[in-house]
């Protein structure tokens, strides 16, 4: 694997422009969280264990403490004590693998309960970490659609912001699909999209008539789409127009850029391999770029504009200048191009990955067993992480 470990830290400074693009804006700005934490919650990391440190709640006579892999998984009681602090001296070993629900009582009756794991305290409690390991597709579908459903299905000036990130695994599980929504990132912490398996995912339009044209702002990488169901609601349905990327996708399903047919206008997909049938007949214009399109029909439909660069498979020739009226651009190569950096899991170490800089670029960066040619750069040596109730805006 061709990748280059020692950093430079010059390169470094440059690098922190780009944490945007690693997605942790949807947590640096987000509002308060909902979540009840008590004053003085905290969690580290120490020889001893795992620290948890936690307020005072009026009125409690005792504490029960417990512990999950993750934070939708299931969780046992592993003491139970009178005072505000506890050390968990037998962790489990991956240390983003501990989940802790601090259970405030008086009595048999709960006062109040609070969840505090090393993750949410770096990342913020709007970026949603999933583990196949210990977490049901079941769940995950569940959460997700709450929060579509009632917090960014129709917030296109909305101030909610989520991050959903999964853990390699396989997510996948009949009839279901996954929505995304306004102000909302999803993304896979394995190397390669083919690392984590997802279902299908969906971006269902805020306006009447099936109408896309403001399905703006939320963007999908490093994940591969899987189609559980002939039906179409379960394929990549990605209709969206514009400031909606998919990035470094592996796409085993049917993709179809518009809502039920509805208008929708601009959408942009780069450095993916899709599988099957890929496009729209009411969408506007498309931007493919670095791409490899295997079914014979290329990137099908698109009115306006259907613009292909450095793609690969089946890609149809220019036509808007041969007197045709066509809508096609092609060119055959991307003279300048870094793909976007991205956050993965290496073992229990968050890293962030800068592709190199490519030149005369076709196809993709990467393969099912190979990152790609790049830096690698350590998530807590090498980037330092705002966060709001540490640094306080």
């Amino acid at each position: 694997m061709k990748v280059q470990r020692k950093v430079q830290r010059t390169m470094v400074g440059k690098v922190l422009s780009l944490a945007l693009a690693v997605s942790l804006f949807f947590t640096a700005f987000s509002i308060p969280s909902n979540a009840a934490v008590s004053d003085g919650l905290d969690i580290n990391e120490t020889g001893s264990g795992m620290d948890l440190t936690w307020g005072d709640v009026s009125g409690a006579d005792a504490y029960e403490i417990q512990r999950a892999g993750s934070r939708l998984g299931t969780y046992t009681t592993i003491a139970t004590v009178n005072t505000t602090t506890y050390t968990d001296t037998n962790p489990n070993a991956n240390r983003y693998e501990n989940y802790y629900k601090i259970i405030a009582k008086n009595g048999g009756q709960v006062l109040e309960t609070e969840t505090v794991s090393l993750e949410s305290e770096l990342f913020g409690d709007n970026m949603m970490f999933y583990d196949a390991k210990y977490d049901t597709p079941s769940a995950i579908e569940a959460e997700m659609t709450d929060i579509h459903d009632n917090e960014t299905l129709d917030a296109q000036f909305g101030e909610h912001r989520y991050a959903f990130y999964f853990k390699p695994g396989d997510y996948r599980q009949a009839d279901m699909s996954l929505p995304v929504g306004y102000y909302t990132h999803v993304g896979g912490l394995g190397e390669v999209p083919t690392d984590t398996r997802l279902p299908g995912v969906r971006t269902p339009a805020s306006l009447p008539d099936n109408n896309a044209t403001c399905t703006f702002w939320r963007s999908i990488e490093n994940v591969q789409i899987n189609q559980m169901n002939d039906d179409m609601y379960f394929s990549f349905l990605w209709s969206v127009s514009q400031a909606a990327p998919a990035r470094r996708m592996d796409v085993n399903a049917t993709s179809q850029f518009d809502w039920y047919w509805g208008w929708a206008s601009g959408g942009y997909a780069a450095d993916s391999v899709f599988h099957e049938a890929a496009g729209s007949y009411s969408q506007q214009q498309w931007y493919t770029r670095n791409s490899d399109i295997q079914d014979p029909g290329g990137i099908y439909g698109v009115n306006w504009n259907n613009f292909a660069q450095g793609n690969t498979g089946t890609v149809a020739a220019s036509d808007w200048d041969n007197g045709t009226d066509g809508s096609h651009t092609k060119v055959d190569t991307t003279p300048v191009v870094r793909e976007k950096p991205f956050l993965y899991l290496d073992g229990d170490a968050y890293k962030v990955f800068v592709p190199a800089l490519r030149r005369d670029a076709v196809g993709v960066s990467w393969s099912a067993d190979d990152m790609g040619e790049g830096t690698t750069l350590d998530l807590l040596e090498d980037f330092y992480v705002y966060r709001q109730h540490i640094n306080h805006i």
